[in-house]
């Protein structure tokens, strides 16, 4: 009897450690196919030179992390659902705000929000088309793609806009962050704004209006 029952634990054990060297293996081919196919796509837009078509992949790469903030239409108040915040109507500067949210694994809960605007975006996309055409004056192609490619950083800053932190964080000495500004919210919860310096837009303003933020 004893050795059935060892018997069965042995294969139960056998038939888990299949289950995970089996879905560790899938995983693993994913992966591969995964940067096979990212390798293939950047390859082929560099093959063309066609510089058009790398800006374009580039701005809707970061397009694509935002979405538009709800508004209230008979207040204007702006909402953030995932993270339970509400800001006040928004001036006619800070119009269109976009955002996206970083939540925990365990919860639904967001630990990180990022709030940019359209003109904000927009302007830093100008940016990318502007002084690629700049470069490609001086250096042809060459010099187009290291031009556009030098503003990059400051289209991620950009997207990036206001950041909040529901606890303090600590970023290495390769970034530029700084905080602007700490606030208790009505759940007793501390906000931590922060903002990218990389950035050319205009994000004080954007801070001095999410400094208003409040929970909900």
């Amino acid at each position: 009897m004893k050795q059935k029952q060892q018997s069965k634990k042995t294969s139960g054990r056998n038939g888990r450690k299949i289950w995970i060297i089996g879905g560790s293996a899938v995983l693993a081919v994913l992966f591969l196919a995964q940067m096979t196919f990212n390798v293939y796509v950047y390859q082929n837009l560099a093959s063309t030179g066609d510089q058009t078509a790398i800006t374009h992949a580039v701005i809707n790469a970061s397009r694509s992390l935002h979405k538009p903030a709800p508004v209230e239409p008979a207040t204007g108040k702006v909402y953030l659902p995932e993270a339970r915040l509400v800001l006040p109507a928004s001036p006619d500067s800070m119009q269109h705000l976009l955002y996206s949210t970083n939540k925990s694994e365990a919860g639904s809960m967001a630990l990180e929000v990022q709030i940019t605007t359209s003109d904000i975006m927009n302007t830093a996309e100008t940016k990318l088309w502007t002084s690629g055409q700049a470069g490609q004056l001086e250096d042809g192609a060459r010099g187009e793609a290291y031009a556009m490619f030098s503003e990059v950083p400051n289209l991620q800053a950009c997207a990036r806009g206001v950041q909040l932190f529901f606890s303090p964080q600590e970023f290495d000495d390769s970034t530029v962050q700084s905080l602007r500004a700490t606030k208790t919210l009505a759940n007793g919860k501390t906000i931590y704004l922060y903002t990218d310096s990389t950035c050319k837009g205009n994000l004080a303003e954007l801070a001095e209006y999410v400094k208003q933020v409040q929970s909900y």
